[in-house]
């Protein structure tokens, strides 16, 4: 046997190799079969959902790529549509602007970003206003928004002074804060992406812009302005009786001004800080439009105004918050007024969210008891007065200390009936309290003596807690 396998070594182990060889190859058919199977089964649950989804309304087939695309189109121009309304209120003035410029609106703004940032002037004190007088005679060297126009400088300062007097017209109705002379041209750096900064001096800030803002909101609630609707109905009694639309203008209601509420939410008494004057003329700028609003309502008062977060807002990705709170007190109907304005603002494109109202009913159960408190007294008064009476008329040198009525007999005791004379002299009853008592109890609910008077909640007016952000969408801005 071993002789027999000595002489065939090299058979057993060409044999030997090929066992092994197949089983190997035994073993990658198994794991090829397995992945196969595993291969299989994945493609009979995606052929599966393939089914399903045909099934499906609309079906993913190529029929359907046109539908989904108009679909996202539509959705793209809505959303373009949709953006103007977060406080991109500056379009009509600036059109206006370059309108009388003779200029194209965004080549004129490319040159004015790019003489900014080429101008390392500005930085310096005074170089802001250095740098417009420059800009606007067309003298900011390769940076010149004439140069197509072939404007001398004191043609190109004629015609910049007449945009900038169709700007202000046009601005002038987005901004409660008065435009003059002295703010025109910072207002338009600031629309043109330069933001307000006043150089960043806090006096320069408190003298120009938060006083004066804080005054003109307080004349806002001192003589509130006309709603569209009372402006049209005005107008139109103008036509027929001048006289009454005059009368009617004069009665418009004034908006009081409590405790801290006339600062809205400033501090008048202490210089801003530096760092938060842009922040503070753009609030400034949503407050008194805000409170533009609340003065057309003609809510009897403001009671509180509040900055929640303080200046700067809150932003989520292109998007800037505020957040005020605000109490304000007047009639349920000039409360509802007031909401359907802030709702309504969104047409001017203003986006108010109105968070939360809470509405606090005026107590009136304090004067009800007050009431019957003198009430009380007053019947105490009248018992102690008819016994006093009395008394004086037994003893002739005292003097008479009787009131309202001439008593003939009161007995002390209040329980028991008496006598007394009515104006004309005439002797009538007088029932006691318990008397009357029992005879009220006696009648039917519905006919007892006070029945149906409001007691509590007489008052039309309540205070109402408003809670409202306003949205706007930011633009680029320049440093």
């Amino acid at each position: 046997m071993n002789r027999f396998v000595k002489d065939n070594m090299v058979l057993f182990i060409v044999m030997g190799g090929t066992i092994i060889g197949a089983i190997v190859l035994l073993a990658f058919a198994v794991l090829g079969h397995a992945q196969m199977f595993r291969y299989h089964s994945e493609a009979e649950e995606l052929r599966s959902q393939i089914l399903q989804l045909i099934k499906q309304s609309p079906a993913p087939v190529a029929g359907n790529v046109e539908p989904m695309q108009k679909d996202i189109q539509f959705f793209k121009d809505k959303t373009a549509e949709l953006l103007p309304h977060f406080g991109q209120i500056k379009g009509a003035a600036l059109d206006a602007f370059v309108k009388v410029l003779g200029v194209d609106k965004e080549k004129f703004l490319e040159t004015f970003r790019a003489a900014w940032e080429g101008d390392e002037d500005r930085k310096s004190p005074g170089g802001r206003y250095r740098f417009y007088e420059r800009f606007s005679q067309g003298l900011s060297g390769e940076h010149n928004w004439a140069a197509e126009l072939k404007l001398s400088p004191s043609e190109c300062a004629e015609r910049w002074q007449k945009a900038v007097a169709a700007f202000r017209e046009e601005y002038q109705k987005l901004t409660v804060e008065k435009i003059t002379e002295s703010n025109q041209n910072d207002i338009l750096l600031a629309v043109l992406g330069a933001p307000r900064n006043f150089e960043g001096r806090p006096e320069l800030c408190m003298q120009e812009f938060i006083v004066p803002m804080a005054q003109r909101m307080q004349e806002l609630c001192a003589t509130p302005p006309l709603t569209p609707e009372e402006q049209a109905r005005a107008a139109e009694k103008k036509k027929k009786d001048a006289d009454h639309a005059e009368d009617e203008e004069e009665s418009q209601t004034r908006v009081e001004l409590l405790g801290d509420a006339g600062a809205f939410g400033f501090d008048l008494k202490k210089d801003p800080r530096p760092e938060d004057i842009v922040d503070i003329v753009k609030n400034g700028e949503v407050i008194g439009d805000l409170v533009r609003r609340i003065a057309m309502s003609k809510v009897g008062s403001i009671n509180s105004f509040i900055i929640r977060n303080k200046y700067a807002g809150e932003k989520i990705g292109r998007y800037v918050v505020y957040h005020y709170t605000f109490s304000v007190t007047g009639d349920i109907a000039r409360i509802r007024g007031l909401v359907k304005m802030l709702n309504d603002a969104a047409k001017e494109k203003r986006m108010y969210i109105v968070r939360s109202i809470f509405l606090y009913a005026e107590d009136g159960a304090a004067s009800v008891m007050q009431a019957r408190r003198e009430e009380a007294l007053r019947q105490r008064d009248e018992l102690e007065g008819a016994g006093t009476a009395e008394s004086n008329s037994n003893n002739p040198g005292m003097p008479d200390m009787g009131n309202r009525r001439r008593q003939v007999a009161m007995p002390m005791d209040p329980g028991m009936p008496g006598m007394m004379e009515d104006p004309a002299g005439q002797k009538v009853q007088v029932k006691t309290p318990e008397q009357i008592l029992a005879e009220e109890k006696a009648k039917p609910y519905d006919k007892r003596s006070g029945y149906g008077r409001m007691l509590f909640g007489g008052s039309p007016n309540c205070e109402a807690v408003f809670d409202v952000e306003y949205v706007y969408l930011a633009d680029p801005e320049l440093e």
